[in-house]
């Protein structure tokens, strides 16, 4: 069986579908959102930016699922990063003030 070329997702009869075919620009700005969106709600220091992050992300999926999971795992990252600072120093607002755990519950 033939592997798709990196950049490509396999579909059906063996036929390959270019990054280009999901990866529409709308749907980039969207996940960069996203990320920016949980990075400035949680005041999380990195090194990098939301912009960065996603076009690591983008280079590394192969399909628009894998897309949007790896995206979604970043968001997660970030979300437990904070709320494991919060039970380590157990002082609540001093690392992400405007984070509310039950928001998403």
């Amino acid at each position: 069986m033939k592997m798709a070329a990196r950049g490509q997702t396999r579909v059906g009869n063996g036929e390959t579908m270019n990054k280009d075919t999901w990866a529409t620009q709308p749907l980039r700005q969207k996940m960069i959102g996203e990320i920016e969106k949980t990075m400035a709600h949680c005041n999380y220091p990195v090194n990098r930016t939301s912009a960065q992050m996603e076009g690591y992300i983008y280079q590394q999926a192969t399909s628009r699922e894998e897309y949007i999971s790896m995206t979604a795992r970043v968001i997660i990252h970030i979300r437990e990063m904070v709320d494991w600072r919060y039970q380590l120093e157990d002082v609540h607002g001093l690392f992400c003030p405007n984070y509310d755990i039950t928001e998403d519950k």
